[in-house]
């Protein structure tokens, strides 16, 4: 008499393993792009949400500035990439360009660049009581991209 055992030998045992680690080893890839994509996307969101409140106290105008004035600047957006692994930090800035009234941090690997006109560089956004840019060499764009396993880019105008 001819006793069948139950259970999995050890050829069936490898090959499921080496199905699972193709499997893992496809999905690596997607997994690091999508990373890169959402880094993106949120750093977009917290630029444009700097980008409001930059706006709305450029209208509210709380030290009365005016068009006229030497220093028409109102409210100032600032971008300081990070370096060495450390996060970005975008900044609102009062018209005394001193008192910080909003502040947030981004990934490292993601980097803002404020567009200027060609042949310019644009380092902060400067705006009137009017919630208009100062600095014409400004544009009033940036770009926003991830380096690194996944490449992302995203170019906009606020």
């Amino acid at each position: 008499m001819v006793r069948a055992y139950k259970g999995v030998t050890l050829i069936e045992l490898v090959i499921v393993i080496a199905i699972l680690g193709i499997s893992a080893a496809s999905l690596i890839p997607l997994g690091a792009s999508w990373v890169a994509k959402t880094q993106v996307e949120k750093t977009q969101k917290l630029l444009v949400e700097a980008y409001n409140k930059a706006t709305t106290e450029a209208i509210k105008n709380p030290n009365g500035k005016l068009q006229t004035d030497t220093n028409p600047m109102v409210a100032k957006l600032t971008v300081t990439n990070g370096s060495s692994g450390a996060e970005g930090v975008i900044n609102v800035k009062a018209s005394d360009d001193s008192t910080v009234l909003w502040s947030t941090k981004y990934p490292a690997a993601v980097s803002i660049t404020l567009n200027a006109s060609s042949g310019s560089s644009c380092t902060a956004i400067q705006l009137n009581n009017n919630a208009a840019l100062i600095d014409t060499t400004c544009t009033g764009g940036y770009t926003i991209s991830r380096s690194g396993v996944s490449n992302v880019t995203v170019t906009a105008q606020f």
